[in-house]
């Protein structure tokens, strides 16, 4: 997909406001806040709202004060006794967050709840701020965060179209018995990699997708991008190196792994310019690229 069309197809979801449960009005301070989806729980962070959140669901990882929160499960296989445990006056949740028929059941009970577009352009990340912002009652907190976002996109926007060379990168999503799990077209993955000035060496598949040793052969990438998490499953840089699959592609060979934690790469949140940023100083060593706070 070209960049055009692909930054399109995410267009219409943040031309609209937040799904709404028919019954309910936008909070302006709810007192117990649940959310689920990793980078939503980031943004509730960086608006400073933090001391309202009474449970997350497991990929909440970030800061590390969501590790002592109650959790409600992994954001597809939600539990809706879990959620209604904690007695919530607010739960937020990505519209990817599942399975249907739990979401449908949270709003049989009317539980007030906001749902935020998941988004695969950098592009949108901060109007998904600002959605954040509004459902929690802090409009004027989430523009100035949503400004602060946008300058850091467009400040490495600017810095990667200067650079003349775009690597092709296979992302490996996971290594299970051997089998390569790849990032193909419209993934996150795609999107942080054509972010910081690369190439996705996957072309003619979309999604995460079994790839075998010969494509990844064939595919020819010069750097291989994997999620710590993914990484310490195969035991390491060295255990990925022993790989049979991984021997024959010159980026193993020539040392050329890089990896970032998964939450970081592929959330999409209020960090995706400083994870671009990194992503970019490993796939151009010595490119002049602009420094954000942390």
């Amino acid at each position: 997909m070209r960049r055009r069309d692909f930054l399109a197809a995410g267009a219409a979801a943040f031309a609209l406001p937040a799904l709404l449960h028919p019954a309910t009005a936008v909070a302006k301070a709810p007192q117990r806040l649940v959310v689920a989806g990793g980078a939503i729980t980031e943004m509730v962070y960086r608006l400073g709202a933090e001391a309202d959140l009474v449970g997350v669901d497991t990929t909440s990882l970030y800061p590390d004060a969501t590790f002592k929160l109650p959790k409600i499960g992994y954001f597809r296989q939600l539990s809706a006794e879990g959620i209604l445990s904690l007695d919530p006056s607010l739960l937020l949740l990505s519209d990817q967050a599942g399975p249907p028929s739990i979401v449908d059941k949270l709003r049989h009970v009317r539980l007030p709840m906001v749902v935020i577009p998941e988004t695969l352009a950098v592009e949108h990340v901060p109007q998904k701020m600002r959605l954040v912002a509004e459902a929690l009652g802090r409009k004027a907190e989430g523009e100035k965060q949503a400004a602060l976002l946008q300058a850091e996109i467009d400040a490495l926007n600017a810095a990667v179209a200067r650079l003349e060379h775009q690597p092709r990168v296979l992302f490996l999503m996971s290594i299970t018995d051997g089998r390569l799990l790849a990032g193909g077209g419209a993934t996150a993955a795609e999107t942080m990699i054509r972010f910081a000035g690369g190439r996705n060496a996957i072309v003619g598949s979309n999604g995460y997708k079994p790839v075998s040793a010969e494509a990844a052969v064939a595919a020819d990438p010069d750097v291989i991008l994997i999620s710590d998490q993914s990484l310490e499953a195969v035991g390491g840089l060295a255990g990925l190196r022993s790989l049979p699959q991984m021997q024959a592609l010159r980026a193993i060979s020539e040392n050329r792994v890089v990896t970032l934690e998964m939450l970081y790469l592929l959330g999409l949140g209020p960090r995706v310019a400083r994870a671009g940023r990194d992503l970019a100083a490993a796939l151009h060593p010595g490119a002049d690229l602009p420094r954000f706070a942390s």
